[in-house]
């Protein structure tokens, strides 16, 4: 055989590729088995197993299946956590969880199991959108009807035995005329004949699914499920999701049933809200550090004194010792402030003078969980202008936060209208070099009607 080293070569090179193809599935497994193992030591420690009994209250199975449901969730949770690090290296490059995850071999839902799901897109809802609701009831009468009879009396998709139905029901009706909107404006003529209204239906009907079926990908894929299968079944509106390897269906079922809703706010400006926030470091002031208020005078630096001045005597009058949590036996957020306080980081441990600051200026300084958004001029500081009135560094910053602005001392500083939330995305935070040196969260406040967050 004149190629037989050619065959080798081939099948050398052929089993290499497996190999590396194989690999990515050895290490996908290799973190789980961990994510397990952490699992199984925190689920069977003696203080889980001691709330799992108590849960049950004598149940066995009820037990078993408390402490299943928390070893899923720790498995969860640890994948999550490790979801963006680096856990497999080739000496030349790196791969994430995630990347492995991608490239991991499919087994489907035949040999792995997992979760299968038909969603359906209403399209009557569609059409009454597009109508802006009208209250014709002729076209209603055939909505109605078409609801009825779709699927029964033959294979016609939604919008085809709508067609008929309305010409069933108005032989001489038009339909342009109701849907002639605003935002339909354009798109279809005021004489346009019927025909040309349920093509103009079933156009707009297929957009929306199609963005249906790329919203529910981008969430699955946000979840980390590898080799999802997302597909559109003909024209009625429905769409099969395929999740090989999904153990927690309910957050998967959650992901998938949560609706978007576009909302418009109005936001306080930053420098409107910085006068708040040195208010309520001296309404948490007083929660957390009571001692101090005694001991507080007006000596500020200048490069504090943008930060959070020293709240005026007649306000320290004003909240004195009465206003203390530490003697409100009613208040139980009292606690965990205080224990949230004792664990806030420092810069250098052994500073007193940062431990002071700390304790002045506990929920709005350059050394607490919200940072003022400020810019420089090359000689002082000022408040950038904009809605956003705070920046936070992390995600446990922001749970601190909100965790003191949840209590009622604290949030009674700031306007009852007033309501805070964080932006979803982090932004990059670059030095004077244009390098990445971290990323942070923005904080806005909104103004609402009351503290429920009803909009205005």
């Amino acid at each position: 055989m004149q190629n037989k080293g050619a065959i080798k070569i081939f099948a050398i090179l052929l089993g290499l590729a497996c190999i590396f193809y194989l690999s990515f599935t050895w290490i996908t497994r290799s973190v789980e088995n961990d994510a397990l193992v952490y699992a199984d030591g925190v689920a069977t420690s003696p203080k889980m197993a001691a709330a799992a009994k108590q849960f049950a209250n004598g149940n066995t199975t009820k037990e078993l299946s408390y402490i299943d449901s928390i070893k899923t969730k720790l498995v969860d949770r640890y994948l999550d956590s490790v979801k963006a690090l680096p856990v497999y290296s080739l000496g030349f490059t790196a791969y994430t969880y995630e990347e492995c995850k991608k490239r991991e071999i499919n087994l489907g839902l035949d040999l792995r199991g997992g979760m299968n799901v038909t969603l359906e897109v209403s399209v009557i809802d569609i059409i009454k959108s597009l109508s802006n609701n009208s209250a014709d009831l002729a076209f209603n009468q055939a909505l109605e009807e078409t609801q009825k009879n779709f699927g029964i009396e033959n294979n016609d998709d939604f919008i085809t035995l709508f067609a008929k139905k309305y010409k069933k029901v108005a032989p001489n009706g038009k339909l342009a005329p109701l849907f002639q909107t605003i935002e339909n404006k354009g798109k279809l003529k005021y004489n346009a004949t019927n025909e040309e209204v349920i093509a103009f239906i079933t156009l707009r009907t297929d957009e929306t699914i199609t963005n249906a079926e790329k919203t529910f990908r981008s969430r699955i894929d946000r979840f980390g499920v590898a080799q999802p299968n997302i597909q559109k079944l003909g024209t009625g509106g429905r769409i099969l999701v395929e999740l090989p390897g999904v153990k927690d269906k309910e957050r998967v079922r959650e992901l998938l049933q949560g609706t978007a809703n576009l909302e418009f706010w109005e936001t306080y400006e930053n420098q409107e809200v910085a006068q708040y926030f040195e208010a309520a470091n001296g309404k948490l002031r007083a929660i957390l550090s009571p001692e101090t208020l005694a001991k507080d005078t007006t000596k500020t630096a200048d490069s504090t004194k943008v930060v959070g001045a020293p709240i005026p005597e007649n306000d320290i009058t004003k909240i004195g010792k009465a206003d203390s949590l530490k003697k409100d036996s009613e208040n139980k957020v009292a606690d965990s402030l205080k224990k949230m306080a004792a664990n806030t980081p420092s810069v250098n441990p052994q500073d007193t003078a940062v431990k002071n600051f700390l304790k002045r200026y506990p929920l709005f300084s350059q050394l607490a969980p919200i940072k003022p958004s400020l810019y420089s001029d090359g000689k002082q500081q000022f408040f950038t202008p904009g809605p956003v009135v705070g920046l936070a560094y992390s995600k446990e910053d922001t749970a601190k936060a909100n965790e003191f602005l949840r209590n009622e001392k604290v949030r009674s500083a700031f306007p009852s209208k007033m309501k805070f939330m964080w932006s979803s995305k982090t932004k990059e935070n670059k030095n004077q070099a244009g390098e990445v040196v971290g990323v942070f969260f923005e904080l806005y406040a909104i103004k609402t009607t009351d503290r429920n967050g009803k909009a205005a």
